[in-house]
């Protein structure tokens, strides 16, 4: 793994089947753990969710995340990019260095530990578009600075307080990219700090398995 290349984690919480989200850059690029995901929790087994049902209950998952509506059903993503607050400690929070220098598999086991997993890129691309369907999660045209795309570094989850979508979650765009579940190569979305004003909502860098 090219040292330079750093994931950090977010999670996504589905309101039936579990999600988790995990993004990433290229060449020199920075790889962001970006959504985890974890089924709702019901009275009886969740859909497709493989959560462990005998780990914490939904309000413990739900608290810093917001809700995502798309046609598909509802579910959750982490409001900030997942930080390491101390060592295996890891927690979606505000003005905190986010977690990064993972590989897509060391963040499958950061979601899985926590009962979720990774969203796919359906799920991340809903939640950094919105129900507006904005190309840049804030908007359709590019605002220079609003998003960390153009910077010399990774800045604090959520110090770009306006570059968010409109359910509220942060740094979708820039910052670091998130690995996101699927077939095929590993992916990951929504670009970095190196990546420039053109980096959108489909913005995604490809790696060999």
């Amino acid at each position: 793994l090219n040292p330079l290349i750093s994931p950090i984690q977010r999670l996504c919480l589905l309101n039936s089947p579990t999600i988790h989200r995990l993004l990433r850059n290229s060449a020199v690029m920075l790889l962001t753990v970006a959504a985890c995901a974890a089924a709702e929790r019901r009275a009886g087994p969740a859909v497709q969710s493989g959560v462990d049902h005998s780990g914490p209950s939904q309000s413990v998952f739900t608290e810093n995340m917001v809700q995502v509506h798309t046609p598909e059903g509802a579910f959750f993503i982490d409001r900030f990019e997942l930080s390491e607050l101390g060592p295996g400690d890891f927690f979606p929070a505000r003005n905190q260095a986010p977690k990064t220098r993972l590989t897509r598999d060391q963040a499958r086991r950061i979601c899985q530990s926590q009962a979720k997993r990774l969203c796919s890129v359906f799920e991340w691309k809903n939640a950094c578009l919105g129900t507006q369907r904005f190309r840049f999660g804030y908007g359709n045209a590019a605002v220079a600075g609003r998003c960390n795309v153009k910077f010399d570094d990774l800045v604090p989850a959520g110090q770009k307080g306006e570059c968010a979508s409109d359910a509220g979650a942060y740094d979708l765009i820039g910052n670091a990219m998130e690995w996101v579940e699927g077939e095929g190569p590993a992916t990951a979305m929504g670009g970095s700090f190196l990546s420039g004003d053109s980096a959108d909502c489909f913005t995604s860098q490809f790696f060999s398995p």
